[in-house]
């Protein structure tokens, strides 16, 4: 990563209301692409895999966490968002 790249990714994450949710979705794009290129290792990749599955959950939690910092997040997360999935055969 080149240091412009760091320094944009830096004034994003501090100007950013959510910083915390938006760092971890962060890593968790860095555990994708971990996860892809181990993807020809079983143990590994699923190592990774499980690492990104546990990193993006804990976006939601943060989300809702900070709520609060959200302008209609209820209607947004618990009426449109939880309803699609609780809707969806997979995510069930």
């Amino acid at each position: 990563m080149s240091e412009s790249d760091s320094n944009q990714r830096l004034r994003i994450e501090t100007s950013c209301p959510l910083q915390s949710a938006h760092t971890r979705l962060r890593q968790a794009h860095e555990l994708w692409h971990r996860a892809a290129a181990s993807y020809p290792f079983p143990e590994e990749f699923v190592l990774n895999l499980n690492q990104l599955i546990t990193t993006l959950r804990q976006v939601t939690f943060m989300l809702q966490a900070q709520k609060h910092k959200i302008e209609d997040f209820e209607s947004w997360y618990e009426v449109e968002w939880r309803e699609k999935m609780r809707a969806d055969p997979l995510m069930v």
